[in-house]
């Protein structure tokens, strides 16, 4: 188990790799927990039991629906549809038109696993915006 700590690390571009895999994976794994616990108490207490600000964290991170997103990416680059997958990409991320060309490039090289924390941080990160 990580546990992530806050502590200074060198400009070493290994070591801050490192170490952003590690928070990414902890965020991950949070995220997951967060949602979870959301689905225990819906269960218990119904839909109306949990506050708005925490249904928008955890209502477009269904890993169902990630991972049908991750397949239509997969299927699109697979097709050689470098566009829609590019357009996916950037709408499930948020990120610039340059830098879902660059995902979708070696998109066929990372595993499952990370694209699906890849879109739950995304879907996180854009909950929180507002």
């Amino acid at each position: 188990m990580i546990i992530p700590m806050i502590l200074p690390v060198s400009h070493d571009s290994k070591t801050l790799e490192h170490r952003i895999e590690q928070l990414e994976k902890a965020l991950s794994q949070s995220l997951v927990a967060m949602q979870s616990i959301a689905g225990v108490l819906e269960d218990k207490f119904g839909q109306g039991c949990l506050p708005a600000e925490v249904k928008a964290f955890t209502g477009e991170m269904s890993t169902a629906v990630l991972n049908k997103l991750i397949g239509d990416i997969d299927t699109a680059c697979r097709e050689g549809d470098k566009p829609a997958a590019a357009r996916q990409i950037r709408t499930a991320l948020a990120c610039t038109w340059d830098e879902a060309n660059q995902v979708v490039k070696h998109w066929h090289s990372y595993q499952a696993e990370q694209k699906l924390s890849w879109l739950r941080m995304a879907c996180f990160l854009k909950a929180s915006e507002g």
